[in-house]
């Protein structure tokens, strides 16, 4: 057996999906219920969670369809990893095995194809000698001869469309349901991360219901732990000292405070998957501590930094400052039950970063394009284009494949937060959303970007 023959046999779920985004237009399958399928558009490769290729287009049978894909090594990983009860599967329209020996198992309204060992040797031959990478585009050419400072600057400017998106939004939520509790509602959302973002919205109407703004600290604490349900029994559960004392004590205020909670169902909470740094319970000792420092209204303090005579770096810090949520108590645990080996802050400065970048300065800019206050917003604009990049994601490491920037130096190139959400931009609205469509994308078609609303 060759070096290649061994590959088809000892292949990884990658090496599928490369084979996969590499199939031609107009590929044709027979699937396993017996019907003719061809691919009109393979979809986007998804390296985050939920399918592996997004907004694909198939035909079955003459009829067009237009859904996600996933690929597994055998039909039965569909079930052995729990796809058939996420609805991030709702919208797969097609199953992709490699050819298996194991009997088939059928999904219920979704087709299912075997990608044979033939296909997938002929693309292992035809790449032997390269990486598995994600598929190129045309702007590697426009890419190519611009040094990373330019690439950057390019980048910072396409990122004010996604800044200009959020204004948007948030000037809208901003005139619907007034400023504090606009900025509340996206607040509690920004600490759920992806995986219980909605759940923290519900944490939020929660503890609406009970003006905790007329609240002392220890009845913000107490209405957030005892609405979000994760507060034990401290004559139940046993915990630490310094832990059962904050238990016991939050419990004796929760208690006179509470309205109708038994009646209310669990929150759902997500905690499959989660880095112990980023657990639920750290996220709301963090929410407790930054409604308590602010007097329940954070977007106030945010907005007062402003108006202080005091320069663009100052005020990021004292931002990062108080987001990172510095609780002597907290710093030391992942839940009630379970310490860390070091104490490390509620909020780390790469998520600080992005929760000033994506929420506190475009809410700011939205309050003050409502309030015409065009010195507030450039003030705020301008802190915004400054902001150094936070930690390099998904997306950044998909483009460097895609826009052919691997011989750059990619800490150069993402140098600020503007070239970050500028590089998102272009990728979402483009790369994905276009179906890589690379003729009518900006970069292409030199197309400047739009500035802010007071320029």
């Amino acid at each position: 057996m060759d070096v290649i023959a061994e590959q088809v046999v000892k292949y990884a779920e990658v090496i599928l999906q490369r084979v996969w985004a590499d199939l031609d237009r107009g590929f044709e399958f027979k699937t396993i219920s017996g019907d003719s399928l061809s691919v009109i558009y393979p979809g986007t490769w998804n390296l985050e969670e939920g399918p592996d290729f997004l907004n694909a287009e198939i035909s079955v049978n003459g009829s067009l369809l237009t859904g996600d894909i996933e690929i597994h090594n055998t039909p039965a990983d569909w079930y052995s990893h729990g796809h058939e009860n996420d609805n991030l599967y709702a919208n797969v329209i097609l199953h992709v095995v490699k050819n298996s020996p194991i009997k088939s198992t059928k999904i219920p309204k979704i087709q299912t194809v075997l990608l044979q060992d033939f296909t997938i040797y002929e693309f292992l031959k035809k790449n032997k000698n390269e990486e598995v990478n994600y598929p190129e585009g045309l702007c590697i050419s426009k890419f190519h001869d611009l040094s990373e400072n330019s690439i950057c600057m390019y980048l910072g400017k396409v990122g004010v469309n996604r800044l200009n998106n959020k204004v948007l939004v948030y000037t809208s939520e901003i005139l619907k349901n007034g400023v504090d509790n606009a900025f509340l509602k996206y607040f509690f959302k920004a600490c759920g991360y992806k995986k219980n973002k909605d759940h923290f919205i519900e944490l939020y109407e929660r503890i609406s219901k009970y003006g905790i703004d007329k609240f002392d600290a220890e009845s913000i604490a107490a209405v957030l732990w005892g609405e979000s349900g994760f507060l034990p029994d401290p004559s139940l559960m046993k915990l630490d000292e310094s832990m059962h004392e904050f238990v016991k004590s939050t419990w004796s205020k929760w208690w006179s405070i509470r309205k109708n909670s038994m009646d209310n169902k669990m929150i759902p909470w997500n905690l499959s998957a989660v880095r112990p740094l980023n657990s639920p319970h750290r996220r709301i000792a963090a929410l407790s501590n930054l409604l308590i420092s602010a007097n329940s209204t954070p977007f106030l303090y945010y907005r007062s930094l402003f108006e202080n005579e005091i320069n663009d770096r100052e005020i990021l810090l004292l931002m990062i400052k108080n987001l990172n949520c510095n609780d002597p108590l907290w710093i030391q645990y992942v839940n009630f039950y379970k310490k860390i080996n070091h104490p490390s802050n509620l909020i780390g400065k790469n998520r600080a970063l992005e929760i000033i970048g994506n929420l506190i300065l475009p809410f700011i800019i939205a309050y003050a394009k409502i309030k015409n206050d065009s010195v507030l917003g450039k003030k705020v604009f301008d802190l915004w284009c400054s902001m150094p990049s936070g930690q390099i994601n998904i997306i950044q490491k998909i483009a460097v494949n895609r826009w052919g920037l691997k011989d750059k130096k990619i800490s150069k190139v993402f140098k600020t937060f503007a070239a970050q959400q500028g590089s998102i931009f272009l990728h979402k609205n483009m790369c994905e959303f276009r179906h890589m469509n690379c003729k009518i994308c900006p970069v292409i078609k030199n197309e400047s970007a739009k500035r802010s609303w007071y320029e």
